[in-house]
Parts: structure tokens; sequence; C-alpha cells
């Protein structure tokens, strides 16, 4: 099911790409990285992600500034967007909330927890099957 997913991660630190982007594929996603804002933009014009991972901290463009533009952009302000950082202050989940973040999650991760947000953020773009089987 999740094959047809494709998720975006945007992180400058290549070790992190190389493990978010190891994970997420053996549940069978479709995984696409980028070590900078700019080109996390750019790909996501070309690729359009069902969800983004991103985060804060990175050179040129951050990632609250990213952020703010998926937000604004006409065609990519649907996609969810979860902050992956290791700032925990409540100011910096603040921000990102206020950038237009679908959710926050600090590293060191809990790749379970990793995952079932992205499944929650993903069913939320979808009509969920799995809510109404929940209910019965």
């Amino acid at each position: 099911m999740n094959e047809n997913k494709t998720i975006l991660v945007v992180d400058d630190e290549q070790k992190v790409l190389d493990l978010i982007a190891f994970r997420l594929k053996l549940v069978g996603y479709r995984v696409i990285t980028a070590k900078s804002g700019e080109e996390g933009l750019t790909l996501a014009e070309t690729d359009r992600p069902d969800l983004i991972i991103l985060d804060i901290t990175m050179p040129g463009l951050d990632g609250l500034t990213v952020c703010s533009r998926f937000k604004q952009s006409q065609t990519l302000s649907e996609i969810p967007i979860l902050m992956l950082t290791a700032r925990y202050e409540v100011e910096s989940v603040n921000k990102a909330m206020a950038a237009g973040a679908d959710d926050y999650v600090v590293k060191p991760y809990d790749p379970t927890v990793l995952q079932m947000k992205i499944q929650q953020h993903l069913g939320k773009s979808k009509v969920s099957s799995t809510e109404s089987k929940g209910k019965s």
C-alpha cells in the first residue's frame, strides 16, 4: 500500500538522509532526498511528494523558510510537512507550526513513532478506511 506514496526528506546531513530513506523504503515508500532547502523546493515541484520530512537547521534556506514557501505555494500547500529536528525548545515548535508544519518530531527519534506519524498524515490526505474500520 505504501509503494504508491512518495516521501521527500530534506536534511543537510547525509547520514540522516540515508537512515530515514532506508527505513522508509523497507516499509514500501518511494523516497527522494535533498541536502538543502533549495534542492527540496525544486524536487517537490518536479516530483510532487505525498509528504515532506524537513529539518529546521540547514545552511542556506532553513527549514522554517522552506516550510513557509511550501505552504504559500498553490501547488504544494496541501502536502503534509513533518519537521524532524534536534531543536526541542517550545519556541522552535511554535515557530515551525507558525510556518505551516503539520507535525514536529525531535531527533533522536523513535522510528516507529515517525512511521506512525507519517501514516497518520498520509491518511488525512485521502479518505481513511482505517478510521471507519476502527469504529466498527
